[in-house]
């Protein structure tokens, strides 16, 4: 169906979702919502609607993109205490400048967020969308404890960012980091294993 009719189903759901106190687990995977339908999930996801339990949201392959519909899905985000796992594969969030993975990052350390898992795999997030990420992964307050960013064509400058923020941050929770299918090179890999040298929280590396 086209992205217009999946909008309008995204706001049938939002709605009731914030009169809704029991549902934890979301899966709208490739339901062509596009940006109109991330805005509209949005709302039940702001600070206002203090009844949610949704705790997991699956949003694969919806055509996203880095429009001001994802802008308002990340910004509620930051004000959302309740949800801890994001899945948002195949949404080219990269693209635009980056302005999306920013309020992305933003809203992951920073506000009441209390995101535990997140998949951004096949993102189109490269270099700089991660260099954006890890200014979140860096902040104390950030409770990101599994990171999954397989085929973002992420070279080695990626890495050496997030390694970076991950050692400077004294309370890291990250535990599973993801890389699969990106370009690190040898640069990356060695970034990688100084950090491990100095990491005491990570459990699983792909």
């Amino acid at each position: 169906q086209s992205t217009s009719a999946s909008a309008s189903v995204a706001k049938g759901v939002a709605d009731g979702l914030c009169l809704n106190t029991t549902l934890e687990h979301l899966l709208m995977e490739q339901c062509a919502l596009g940006p109109d339908g991330a805005a509209a999930l949005s709302t039940a996801l702001v600070s206002s609607n203090r009844r949610t339990s949704l705790r997991r949201l699956e949003l694969a392959g919806n055509m996203l993109g880095p429009g001001a519909g994802t802008y308002d899905l990340f910004e509620a985000l930051r004000s959302n205490s309740v949800l801890t796992r994001l899945g948002l594969r195949m949404n080219r969030i990269g693209g635009g400048g980056g302005s999306a993975v920013r309020v992305l990052s933003e809203a992951m350390g920073g506000g009441t967020c209390r995101l535990c898992s997140i998949d951004l795999s096949y993102n189109e997030l490269r270099c700089r969308g991660l260099i954006t990420l890890s200014e979140a992964l860096a902040v104390p307050s950030c409770t990101v404890r599994e990171l999954i960013l397989e085929k973002n064509d992420i070279k080695g400058e990626g890495i050496v960012a997030l390694t970076d923020a991950i050692d400077q941050n004294p309370r890291s929770s990250l535990a599973t980091l993801s890389l699969k299918g990106n370009d690190i090179g040898n640069g990356g890999a060695i970034a990688l294993g100084m950090m491990l040298g100095r990491n005491a929280t990570l459990e699983t590396l792909d």
